[in-house]
Formats: structure tokens, C-alpha cells, sequence
């Protein structure tokens, strides 16, 4: 399985060189932090708000977009959970899906394009992930690590391959740019050993594929050998700034992040190279760093971004005075925290979770080390985690427990002993989640080879 049970295993594993870690998978380590502040009323950004929290709130079901009878097994779950004093009040779902997509190997990154256009509503793109345990055995087949690009077909529930193409090493994090209203070209951007972000060019119809052609390849320039002398430390996440779609940030093994400006005018706007500079570089944490993310651009601050590192610390930067930073959280035993997420409807609160944790803990960033919420209802590791972009209060995470799970953090913080509110198990142990930005009733989970899609109700 793919989860925080092998981040030991991928911390060694890249310590190593790139030709001795070209026999393991080359990033396993899972997705997002968020902070929320929570006040007494839920704030909503447009009218699909409501609709989304009256769903989840109300109906108490997470589905497909079909709701078939649920199993005897099913059944029994949620009536054990109801005679439970302490037991989530979440409804289990079918696991019959409508929208499932089976990709030809194993998946990890995953991501939801953000561009409003209509014939790019269901459109995702998928990185495949070597199991590493198989890696070595006798009748193991080396394979190129691969992206590809699908589009769900919604009418007839299936999906389309819109592209594909070969990526050095398994993409630990896939993200789109963040340009809504497609006011750039149409780019992708993946981490593994090095940043690269790739052009996306439409197909010219009748079942032509899109062409991919690379934009760009970013190298951490701060270390750029390993202290053996032999390649770069590989890069471990990143993130791109919602409110200026030409500033990137990356974290790497190496201790730093590094903030990138892209040259977004002539340069990206029309088929010559693209070029990016380094903006800024710093050594953020005393150990390895896993995690970083921007502020949402809901809280009207590009400058803001947060890091979480091996040495169990949450730290917040802000790019207009780099001198210093602030720790906002430092796990009380130093375990290290691997994952982390900025709300994106309220500007004060974050998520994130550590190493083999069965937990994802919530802060309000007003008050350090004082969490707002810990959300506790996986019985495995965490893998990953989303927020909701129409909703303030909700969350999904999802674990090696095959448990996709929503929160309403506000009745958490109210009430610790709260559950989920809706809940819903995949086939296998969960890689990765998430959450739609544009249509707030789907979200997406990886498992095994599997993509599915998940209509909230």
C-alpha cells in the first residue's frame, strides 16, 4: 500500500542517489494543511455555498451519483456506529461506483484542473506509483513512471485518455494552474526530483489526443549536489499561488524552500521557452522539510505560506519579510508532520497531520500550539486530506483504513468527541483526496489503480 506507513522508507530511499533511487518509487509522501478560524455563522462565497452545507449537514449521505442498496456489511457499520455513545454520526455510502476509472498501474498524485470551461468540468490528471515492495522481486518488470490526463465523460459514465506521457521518477504532487478563467495557457506542473511544468495543447477533434510538451524544468538551486557529491535532493512538494499565478514554492530534503517567479507575460502567452528565476531561498527547517502550501486566495494575501518539517514544527513565512518566521505548532513528541493545507474560506486556520498518524489536527493560527479541533475517526494512517472550497467548516481526509471521511470542524471544535459527518470506504487503503474547486459536490480519491469520483449528497 501507499501511505505514511512507507514515509520512513521513502526518507531513506532518497537519501540515496538518483540512479540507486531509480529502484524505488521516488515520493510517497501524501497532500495538504489547512487553517481555520471558525466563526459562529459560516461565511459562503457564492450561492452554491449553502447547497453544499445544507447537503452535507443535512442529507448525511456522501455518494455516487446513483445510490445503490447498501450491503448487509455496510448496513451492520452504521447501525454498530448509531448504539455508540461516541461513535461517528457520519452515513456510510455504497461503495458500488458510477464514476470510477481504472488506470493500466498503481496511483498516487492526482489532481482536478481548474479552468471553468465547460468540456474541462471533469477533467483530472493521475501519476502513476511503483509499489516499492515489488521493486527488485525476480518477475518485477522496470516500467517508466507515468501522467496521464483523463476526462470523465459524464453522460455515459466513463472516462477518456485525453494524453499521457513519461515522468522521471513517480510525481509526488500534481497541481494545475490556478487560472480560472483561462487567462494563461494551459499548464500542469509536477514535483519528484526536480519541478517541471508541462504545456497542455487541446487535441484537433475526433479522438486526436492533447499534446503535452514540456515548459519548463526547475532544479532546487540550493543544494544542488547531494552530500555525497552525486545529484540534487529531490524535492518533496509544492505549491502554486492562487492569487499570482507566476510565484511557485517547492520544499526539498535539503532543508529549504524556494519561492519561483515564472515569467508570465510574451514568454508563457505564446510558444517561446519559458523562464522562471528564483525570487527568494531559505533553509526553513532544521531537518528535511515534507510539506508546503500558499494561503488560499480567498484570504486576499499572496504572501503568506506555511512548511511542515521532520522535526515536527508547523512554520509560517511571509515573502515581504523573510527574516523570520513564526512556529505556529511543534508536535510535542518531534514526530515529524508530512502533510499540510490552508482553509480556503477562512483565513486564519490550517490543517495537517504527522507521520503514521490516525488523526488530523486543525489550528487556529491566532493561538499557537493550542488546537482548534483534532479530528479523530481513522483507524489507519492518514494519507491525505482537502478542504472544502464553498464551506468553511468542512474537510475531507482519507486513510490506509480505506476510510473517506468529512468533517464538520466546527461541530468538532464544539464538541471533541464528534465523528465524521459522512463517511464512505473505497475497495483499498486511500492515497490521495481531492476536493473540487470549481463544482463543490465532487470529490476525488485514489486507491490502488483506481480514480473515483464522489458525488456529495
Amino acid at each position: 500500500m501507499f501511505g505514511y506507513t512507507n514515509e520512513m522508507h521513502f526518507r531513506d530511499m532518497m537519501s540515496n542517489s538518483l540512479q540507486e533511487r531509480s529502484k524505488y518509487i521516488s515520493g510517497i509522501t501524501p497532500g495538504y494543511i489547512e487553517n481555520l478560524g471558525l466563526p459562529s455563522n459560516s461565511r459562503t462565497s457564492d450561492a452554491g455555498s449553502s447547497s453544499i452545507r445544507s447537503a452535507l449537514v443535512e442529507s448525511n449521505t456522501l455518494t455516487p451519483s446513483v445510490k445503490p442498496k447498501p450491503t448487509a456489511k455496510e448496513a451492520s457499520t452504521a447501525k454498530e456506529a448509531s448504539t455508540s455513545k461516541e461513535a461517528s454520526t457520519a452515513k456510510e455510502a455504497s461503495t458500488n461506483i458510477q464514476h470510477r476509472y481504472e488506470a493500466p498501474f498503481n496511483l498516487f498524485a492526482m489532481n482536478w484542473s481548474l479552468r471553468k470551461d465547460e468540456n474541462k468540468r471533469f477533467r483530472l490528471a493521475v501519476a502513476s506509483c511503483r509499489d516499492p515492495d515489488q521493486v527488485g522481486q525476480p518477475n518485477h518488470k522496470s516500467q517508466a513512471e507515468m501522467v496521464q490526463i483523463v476526462q470523465l465523460q459524464q453522460e455515459k459514465s466513463s472516462f477518456d485518455v485525453l494524453a499521457d506521457f513519461q515522468h522521471s521518477y513517480s510525481a509526488n504532487k500534481i497541481v494545475w494552474i490556478p487560472d480560472i478563467q483561462g487567462a494563461y495557457p494551459d499548464l500542469l506542473a509536477t514535483s519528484g526530483d526536480y519541478l517541471r511544468v508541462w504545456k497542455v495543447k487541446n487535441g484537433g477533434g475526433q479522438g486526436e489526443k492533447d499534446t503535452i510538451e514540456m515548459a519548463i524544468i526547475l532544479q532546487n538551486s540550493h543544494n544542488a549536489m547531494s552530500p555525497d557529491g552525486k545529484q540534487s535532493l529531490p524535492l518533496t512538494s509544492f505549491d502554486w499561488n492562487q492569487a499570482d499565478p507566476s510565484i511557485l514554492v517547492t520544499c526539498s530534503l535539503d532543508n529549504s524552500c524556494t519561492v519561483w517567479t515564472l515569467e508570465t507575460g510574451q514568454a508563457i502567452a505564446t510558444n517561446k521557452s519559458m523562464s522562471a528565476t528564483v525570487q527568494t531561498q531559505l533553509v526553513a527547517h532544521d531537518n528535511h522539510v515534507y510539506d508546503v502550501a500558499f494561503t488560499h486566495h480567498s484570504s486576499g494575501n499572496r504572501d503568506m505560506f506555511a512548511s511542515v518539517g521532520d522535526e515536527g514544527s508547523v512554520r509560517q513565512f511571509d515573502l515581504r519579510n523573510l527574516v523570520q518566521s513564526t512556529v505556529l505548532y511543534q508536535e510535542p513528541h518531534d514526530r515529524p508532520l508530512v502533510r499540510l493545507a490552508y482553509a480556503k474560506q477562512q483565513t486564519n486556520c490550517l490543517a495537517f497531520f504527522a507521520e503514521n498518524a490516525d488523526q488530523v489536527i486543525v489550528l487556529d493560527i491566532r493561538m499557537p500550539n493550542s488546537p482548534l479541533a483534532h479530528l479523530r475517526g481513522h483507524s489507519g494512517n492518514v494519507n491525505a486530506m482537502s478542504w472544502a472550497a464553498h464551506s468553511e467548516n468542512h474537510l475531507v481526509s482519507v486513510g490506509d483504513d480505506q476510510q473517506v471521511l468529512i468533517w464538520d470542524i466546527q461541530q468538532v471544535a464544539a464538541r471533541p468527541t464528534a465523528g465524521p459527518i459522512l463517511s464512505y470506504t473505497a475497495a483499498g487503503p486511500v492515497n490521495n483526496v481531492a476536493w473540487s474547486e470549481l463544482q463543490p459536490e465532487w470529490i476525488a480519491v485514489v486507491h490502488d489503480n483506481s480514480l473515483e469520483l464522489l458525488r456529495v449528497e
